[in-house]
């Protein structure tokens, strides 16, 4: 808002809504006032009050006029506390315009506004009234356009708002788009491989006779992971196009699930520079899909390898406790901060910049829900930062 309209809106408000023009006269003030104004006549539509000790009560702004007795007489508290009370009002001095420190204690602790002389009695009590009554009607206006500037800027504030989120989710939506068309792309590749990987693990047994148990275990690994990127690329089709996935239900022993995921993630070029080490002694049984739940647990395993210095150990754990099944994935990198633990299941948020697209603990936390569990972290300086998954046991949802 520029000065002009400033001074234009002020003006409306001083035009529609006046302040009622009154005046209460103190102990000493009132009868050389009362007498003054007797002999001009009061201003038109102007209320005028004596002081009466324990009766007077100010309903609005007022202006209050004052003798210097009034200022240091036995009425002072109550008269001081009626000049505050009649904000935005303002107090007339009567006399006393020679004497500094009555000046300087009217100014500063009764904010008086104008210093009438005895001798310009009645014309300039008049004149005084009309210009004290004058500026708080500028002040009650430019309070009042103050008043509707900042409720007009607080409807600009949320009107931007709402902006932001209706820009935010259009950014969300051609995120997801974008996502839906690359992974439904990438899916048929993906099962191209797992075909070749079929046709080559075929040749090698009829060449061999017998496959030979490492290639068996690395061709184990190879089908695994292309079956964990195909369950990851299948989970994020089925997130941009907000429809759930089809699981494949299966009572899982956890212990070697979570230690096929370890043994995998050693091939990790990462995982050669920590130590990884795996205390599994759940002995417990869930339902799930194994290939997701490999998913969650490599994509934890390489977010940990990424947060932990070259050297640093990371601890996967198994544990039941009650009705859960636990897995713990631990590393001793650098505390998360508050504020990004706050956001690190939600969608698009990464903390890796170009590298990452803010999917993979969404995802995680999606997979582990359709199990009917939870995943949390926790991180603090000192300590290590812990994903914690709680599925339920198998025998908990049997019995259920």
């Amino acid at each position: 808002m520029s000065a002009n309209d400033a001074r234009a809106a002020v003006g409306a408000y001083l035009a529609a809504a006046p302040l009622p023009f009154s005046v209460l006269l103190a102990p000493a003030a009132a009868p050389v006032c009362a007498e003054a104004l007797a002999l001009r006549g009061a201003p038109q539509g102007m209320s005028v009050r004596t002081f009466e000790v324990g009766r007077t009560i100010l309903d609005g702004p007022t202006i209050v006029v004052l003798a210097p007795e009034d200022l240091h007489g036995p009425h002072r508290e109550a008269l001081a506390r009626l000049a505050r009370a009649a904000l935005p009002g303002r107090s007339i001095l009567v006399g006393g315009g020679q004497d500094r420190d009555i000046l300087l204690h009217a100014i500063n602790n009764w904010r008086v506004y104008r210093v009438v002389p005895t001798r310009t009695l009645p014309s300039g009590l008049l004149d005084a009234l009309q210009k004290t009554y004058e500026a708080m009607q500028v002040e009650h206006g430019l309070e009042r356009a103050a008043t509707a500037l900042r409720e007009e800027n607080a409807r600009l504030e949320a009107a931007l708002a709402t902006l932001e989120e209706t820009q935010g989710e259009l950014l969300h939506a051609e995120r997801l788009a974008t996502l839906g068309r690359v992974t439904s792309g990438l899916i048929p590749v993906i099962a191209g491989y797992l075909g070749d990987l079929e046709e080559f693990r075929t040749v090698m047994g009829s060449r061999l006779g017998t496959t030979d148990p490492s290639i068996a275990e690395l061709l184990g690994y190879a089908f695994t992971g292309v079956r964990t990127l195909n369950a990851m690329l299948d989970e994020i089709r089925g997130f941009a196009e907000s429809r759930p996935e089809s699981y494949r239900w299966e009572r899982e022993d956890l212990d070697p699930l979570v230690n096929f995921a370890v043994s995998f993630g050693r091939f990790d070029p990462l995982s050669q520079q920590r130590v990884l080490h795996a205390d599994l002694r759940s002995g417990a049984q869930i339902r799930g899909d194994c290939n997701r739940l490999y998913q969650v647990l490599i994509n934890l395993l390489r977010n940990a390898f990424q947060a932990t210095g070259t050297g640093g150990r990371i601890d996967v754990r198994t544990y039941v406790e009650g009705a859960d099944a636990v897995i713990e994935v631990a590393n001793q990198g650098d505390p998360i901060p508050a504020e990004v633990q706050a956001r690190l299941f939600q969608p698009f948020f990464t903390t890796k910049g170009d590298r990452g697209i803010g999917l993979g603990l969404s995802l995680c936390r999606a997979t582990i829900e359709r199990h009917g569990g939870t995943i949390t972290c926790t991180s603090a300086p000192g300590l290590p930062t812990c994903f914690r998954i709680r599925l339920p046991t198998a025998q908990e949802i049997d019995a259920a």
